[in-house]
């Protein structure tokens, strides 16, 4: 059985200010070779992180870095309703993303003596998003900006030294013929 209380052993680093929120976020994962399947601590929610099978997993779901290009993405959009909330617009919404990584699997393939630092593994990470909202370039220029600076997911990336590229640009609207 799985000593759960080890999931309560967190290091705290000094922090310059307290948080005044705080969240925790538990999962409980049984693996074999390739495939894993995934309970999200309190909630329903099961997730399968596999490989496809012809590289040895079952093919039934994303492998870690899908996952990963998803929630980079997701919190990005999750973040920008935040803001367009905060700042009272109305029409925000639905943004259209493009997230790609580059990836160097040289450590993961072990063909390196040692792992690689974020920074060169993720050679090149692009966020693009085309929004569709009743604001201007430069409305949703600002609201970026502040998705930039507050997007968890994002700070995780930027504070390993990795580098996000992106453009946000406003969804121009197709005006069908009648």
């Amino acid at each position: 059985m799985l000593d759960k209380s080890v999931t309560h052993q967190c290091m705290h680093v000094v922090l310059l200010q307290e948080p005044k929120t705080t969240g925790t976020f538990e999962v409980t994962a049984t693996g074999t070779g390739f495939h894993t399947d995934c309970l999200i601590g309190n909630s329903d929610f099961q997730v399968i992180v596999t490989e496809p099978e012809e590289k040895g997993g079952s093919g039934r779901g994303p492998n870690p870095m899908q996952y990963l290009v998803v929630s980079l993405t997701s919190c990005h959009q999750e973040t920008a309703a935040l803001i367009a909330n905060e700042k009272g617009i109305e029409k925000w919404g639905p943004i259209e993303f493009h997230t790609k990584f580059e990836l160097n699997t040289d450590g993961f393939l072990g063909l390196t003596n040692s792992s690689l630092p974020a920074f060169e593994v993720f050679r090149c990470v692009v966020l693009n998003a085309e929004v569709t909202a009743d604001v201007d370039q430069d409305t949703i220029d600002q609201v970026y900006h502040a998705v930039k600076a507050r997007c968890p997911m994002r700070a995780l990336f930027e504070s390993a030294g990795v580098r996000i590229e992106g453009v946000w640009k406003k969804k121009v609207a197709v005006v069908e013929n009648e």
